[in-house]
């Protein structure tokens, strides 16, 4: 994000003598032999464990039936909807 900060202000200042006063190395740039890379994060590159990104789950658990509940109840719905669509499509056939 700090790149971005130091590229977006001498775009936004192209048309001057001097497009930034800030440091590149301030803001998440390093110099490698004479020219500037990015420094794209510190720290480990994948988390250890897939429960280190993921959510926990609510304890109760009673929030999740509740939606798995009203999908299945909004699913009948359709499943009638579709059973009458394909007995009128079968009965249009037959006549």
């Amino acid at each position: 994000m700090k790149s971005s900060t130091y590229i977006a202000q001498i775009w936004c200042n192209a048309y001057k003598q001097i497009p930034s006063t800030l440091l590149p190395i301030s803001y998440g740039w390093i110099l490698n032999d004479g020219r500037y890379d990015f420094d794209w994060f510190h720290g480990e590159e994948c988390p250890q464990k897939v429960c280190d990104i993921t959510a926990p789950d609510d304890e109760s658990g009673e929030e999740d039936d509740d939606v798995i509940e009203n999908d299945r109840e909004d699913n009948s719905d359709v499943d009638e909807d579709i059973d009458s669509d394909n007995n009128s499509a079968a009965d249009s056939d037959t006549e």
